[in-house]
């Protein structure tokens, strides 16, 4: 079972820096995301996350392989960012739904070979929320508190890492006194019922498990805080899509289709990923949590290059990229 050390800092931010960079090859090596992938196959990866609706749906409905006549869909479900971009690395998935903090970590190691990004997929979709006895009322009230977030370098890590130099607060590893946890977010669950976080940055439906379990509350909502900041992408390899730009272009008219019927019918596609997410994890969420969740998501297949362009500040900010120079993350196949 987890736990959080009681006087333990929050792990350095170069460890982001650490564990994706091993996943890079040194400029001029040759590495497997080069590949253009096999002839009359894509390979999809995503998450069983609320926040990856559209594949969800597309795959569990058919309607993305009827989209794609001729063509082998085979598809692979991560069980974090990290692990699906390794796999795009190794060459081993075509195209992914994933966060944007990850995306542009690849992109900005590979100096843009490795991926690029073909549409936003949703906004929205995570929260920050607190215990209701946290003493947590203001920014201020932070100050020796204890936050968990999924992953180091994650896109709700860097939203509560930013947020938190924004309120004139840091982390505890940048010199503050706000102990930011990067732990799974089953353990995050686990440790504010217990009391031992008072809060977590987190994504749906966790936000709304931990409002429905471990009495908490919403202190930051993205959907409005942040209304455009997308918190999934549709992201390529890029090899692959130059080499195929027909079937990129065909899966990419899919994924505006299947937004497009998220969009206009929400409470079918709010049904439909429940059940995906049942069959992909083995747990049912209540109706309530389910609903709760689900209203705190937008699907777009729309990006924004001012928010695209405010995370990378904020990632560089940080230390999680070395450098905010994204020009050229978004393909047009």
């Amino acid at each position: 079972m987890a736990s959080v050390p009681s006087h333990a800092p929050a792990p350095p931010t170069l460890l982001a820096t650490i564990l994706l960079a091993v996943m890079v090859v040194l400029p001029g090596c040759r590495d497997r995301s080069q590949s253009p992938g096999e002839p009359g196959v894509l390979r999809l990866g995503y998450l069983p996350n609320l926040t990856h609706g559209q594949a969800l749906t597309g795959v569990g409905s058919g309607r993305f392989e009827a989209a794609l006549p001729g063509i082998t869909l085979e598809t692979a479900v991560f069980a974090s960012g990290p692990q699906l971009v390794e796999a795009l690395f190794a060459g081993e998935i075509d195209l992914a739904y994933l966060g944007p903090s990850p995306a542009m970590n690849a992109f900005v190691r590979s100096q843009g070979r490795a991926l690029q990004l073909l549409a936003g997929s949703a906004t929205g979709g995570s929260r920050f929320v607190v215990r209701r006895d946290s003493g947590i009322d203001a920014p201020a009230d932070l100050r020796g508190k204890r936050i968990g977030v999924p992953q180091i370098g994650n896109t709700q890590d860097v939203a509560m890492r930013s947020w938190l130099v924004k309120q004139g607060l840091a982390s505890v590893d940048r010199g503050g006194d706000v102990a930011v946890f990067p732990l799974a977010n089953a353990d995050i669950l686990g440790l504010v019922q217990r009391k031992e976080l008072d809060g977590a940055w987190v994504p749906e439906p966790w936000a709304a498990r931990l409002i429905a379990e471990a009495d908490c509350r919403t202190f930051v909502d993205e959907s409005v805080a942040s209304p455009k900041r997308p918190v999934t992408v549709l992201a390529a390899r890029r090899a692959f899509a130059v080499a195929q730009p027909d079937l990129t272009r065909a899966f990419l008219t899919a994924h505006r289709s299947e937004t497009r019927w998220h969009a206009e019918h929400p409470k079918a596609a709010e049904e439909a990923v429940g059940d995906a997410v049942y069959a992909l994890v083995g747990k049912r969420l209540p109706p309530a949590v389910l609903s709760d969740a689900f209203a705190h998501v937008v699907p777009t297949a729309e990006l924004d290059p001012v928010e695209l362009n405010n995370l990378a500040l904020a990632a560089f900010a940080i230390g999680y990229l070395p450098s905010a120079e994204i020009s050229g993350i978004v393909l047009t196949p």
